[in-house]
């Protein structure tokens, strides 16, 4: 279980968000639980998928709005408020492991 730095993010945020990951990720572990996938529409989740996936010329990364998710046609001045809006969403569904019953 990695976070932070050595993983490619940057940033005090994002290394807390990465070692909450992480810690959601032992606790399933540890309690034998369905492996946790965090939104791609939320923060965490969109960074997490930009630090994991296969990329020749990665580059360590703080969370931007050009990582999220968003349709190919929206206009630049919607862009900001559909990932808002999304990503509210998302997290009013998603339950980090010990939330869940």
């Amino acid at each position: 279980f990695f976070a932070g730095q050595l993983t490619g993010a940057e940033g005090y945020t994002e290394a807390v968000g990465t070692g909450l990951y992480a810690a959601a990720m032992l606790f399933e572990t540890i309690h034998n639980m369905q492996s946790l996938s965090w939104p791609e529409e939320t923060a965490l989740g969109s960074l997490t998928r930009h630090l994991t996936q296969p990329n020749p010329d990665f580059q360590p990364m703080n969370v931007n709005f050009g990582l999220f998710p968003r349709p190919q046609k929206l206009p630049k001045s919607q862009r900001k408020e559909y990932i808002i809006q999304h990503c509210l969403q998302a997290m009013e569904r998603f339950r980090l492991p010990w939330q869940r019953k």
